[in-house]
């Protein structure tokens, strides 16, 4: 039950081949607890047969960019509001595209908003050249890039088993502004979450 919330938390829109129709269709799933999902899907499957949505059900298309959230570990946020972290690592995320930068984003942390950032840049790096990478571990408030490796393998375990190939997206931001504590923040279903 756990991992079907873990995957129902961050996924937010997919798309699925309905055979019977011989179609495309997206998915809608919102943030429900396991046991609510299992009977929401239960029951869409009662109603069509499958579980997908029609195409008349996903949501309308957006003419506005959707917004971008970050989400950081509690202990960062600190580095992040003193101007000393200015990027991040991540593994496998949704992709922003370059040329739409510079982008504005929200910077959370334990389900709370904690600053406004502006992307500047999102760049492509393998593993084994994060792990030399002195520079890019001077911008993200490390000692070194073994130690950025370091800590990027207590948020992704897998990449200690991964290839040196393996590439990873690195953010570039500038702070914008901290933000005071908020209530509880919940992304739109069309929201890029990083």
């Amino acid at each position: 039950a756990g991992a079907v919330f873990a995957a129902v938390r961050w996924t937010t829109l997919r798309c699925r081949w309905h055979a019977q129709g011989r179609r495309w269709c997206v998915l809608r799933v919102t943030r429900w607890g396991a046991a609510a999902l299992r009977g929401a899907m239960a029951d869409q499957r009662a109603s069509d047969g499958d579980g997908a949505l029609e195409p008349s059900q996903a949501p309308p298309p957006s003419s506005s960019p959707p917004k971008v959230w970050i989400d950081f570990a509690e202990q960062l946020v600190p580095l992040i509001l003193a101007g000393r972290k200015r990027a991040t690592t991540r593994w496998r995320v949704p992709e922003l595209q370059p040329e739409s930068m510079p982008v504005a984003a929200t910077a959370t942390s334990a389900g709370s908003a904690v600053a406004r950032l502006t992307v500047t840049s999102v760049a492509k790096i393998t593993v084994d050249q994060l792990r030399t990478d002195e520079e890019l571990a001077r911008i993200e408030d490390m000692a070194s890039g073994e130690a950025l490796f370091q800590l990027l393998t207590k948020f992704y375990p897998d990449l200690l088993t991964c290839e040196g190939t393996e590439q990873l997206t690195v953010v570039h931001f500038e702070l914008v502004e901290a933000l005071e504590p908020s209530q509880p923040v919940q992304p739109a279903a069309t929201d890029l979450v990083l």
